[in-house]
């Protein structure tokens, strides 16, 4: 993704500006208060630690993608693994 808005002539504030945007949009915009079609919490820590191989992460990201629990509890383990 920041190498197509490079490519376009964005600047890296511009970039971090428009990544934050998109998450936040991501958060809040997709409920999903019965968590219906969510993958256990397990399969999100993988996915967030790069310990399950593309080809089988690829089956959530979908979902991922629209749904703002999922997303804000990807992002919650991601923050985990960097930490």
């Amino acid at each position: 993704m920041e190498e197509v808005l490079s490519a376009m002539g964005y600047s890296e504030s511009d970039e971090m500006r428009f990544l934050k945007m998109l998450s936040q949009g991501l958060r809040e915009e997709f409920p999903n208060p019965t968590r219906s079609g969510c993958p256990p919490a397990e399969v999100l820590k993988r996915i967030a630690g790069h310990e399950m191989p593309l080809s089988e992460a690829e089956n959530w990201l979908d979902h991922l993608t629209s749904c703002s629990p999922c997303y804000t509890d990807f992002c919650e383990f991601q923050a985990g693994h960097r930490g």
